[in-house]
């Protein structure tokens, strides 16, 4: 994909600026989303920009690490595999974050200088929006490093805001349908009386972990996670004795058509903004 680069020092930040030209992202033909390869590409563009710009503005940042989208499965309505929660209940034991050394640099800082070094990273106001759905709203800054390394990259600011965050929240937006469905709601009352029957008073998954959680309060943590292992084993057995697990494979797939048609022009937009940034991500990583 063709682009043109015209360097321009940003006087508040010292970045390179790199603008492309005009391509499918804007015209709204059909472009392919980026690698995943690309993808830690264009975040760590992002981070090399970021720390440059505070740096120009007398702070510093470092680059956060690519983090690896590999993990435990997600289960977001049930946890419906029974050797799965078998052998994990509710998931590995949360991991101590490693050292964050701007975190660490932030709390060494003033009260006045903090307030500075935030404004630095993430402007103010919100001049950035988007409406998720009717109600719901997400808005950030247009000023402060992190947008200036995001305009950098993608040049259109607002438009790459607008698609990111609706792709984003896709998976909300498509849960949200789902649990509002009635064959959904059905299928989770059926889920409920059989939990019930186990000695569970819960409604749904979240009040099952609740229930386990208000049972076990002040034990040892073996006897917590015994606890937690019995519970999902319930959890995932009723979803699959009753007609929960087989609704949410039959419900789901259509909400999430219906939401991905009703984005078409956002996700379009994104995946052109995002290919036209894979060559400016280079550049600016000296990977040309």
């Amino acid at each position: 994909m063709s682009f043109t680069l015209r360097g321009a020092v940003l006087v508040a930040c010292g970045l390179l600026m790199v603008v492309g030209s005009s391509s499918s992202a804007s015209t709204g033909s059909t472009v392919p989303p980026v690698s995943a390869a690309d993808k830690v590409l264009l975040r760590g563009a992002e981070e090399r920009l970021i720390h440059d710009c505070m740096a120009g503005a007398g702070f510093a940042y470092f680059e956060k690490p690519a983090v690896s989208g590999a993990g435990q499965p997600d289960f977001p309505y049930v946890v419906d595999d029974v050797a799965w929660a078998r052998a994990n209940g509710y998931g590995a034991a949360p991991v101590a974050p490693p050292a964050d050394p701007t975190g660490q640099y932030f709390a060494r800082l003033s009260k006045e200088k903090q307030d500075a070094w935030r404004t630095a990273l993430v402007g103010s106001g919100k001049q950035l929006s988007v409406e998720l759905e009717p109600g719901r709203r997400l808005s950030a800054s247009d000023k402060g490093c992190i947008a200036s390394a995001r305009r950098t990259l993608y040049g259109d600011l607002p438009r790459w805001y607008k698609a990111r965050r609706l792709t984003d929240n896709l998976g909300f937006l498509v849960q949200d349908r789902v649990r509002r469905d009635g064959r959904y709601l059905a299928a989770m009352a059926e889920w409920a009386g059989c939990v019930k029957g186990l000695g569970y008073d819960a409604d749904d998954p979240g009040e099952l972990r609740e229930v386990v959680a208000e049972r076990n309060e002040g034990a040892a943590a073996s006897a917590v996670r015994a606890a937690e292992v019995e519970a999902t084993v319930a959890e995932a057995t009723c979803a699959q004795s009753t007609s929960l697990a087989r609704t949410l494979r039959e419900v789901e797939p259509g909400h999430r058509a219906a939401v991905i048609a009703e984005r078409r022009s956002e996700l379009a937009g994104l995946n052109g903004l995002e290919q036209a940034a894979v060559p400016r991500a280079k550049v600016v990583l000296g990977n040309h």
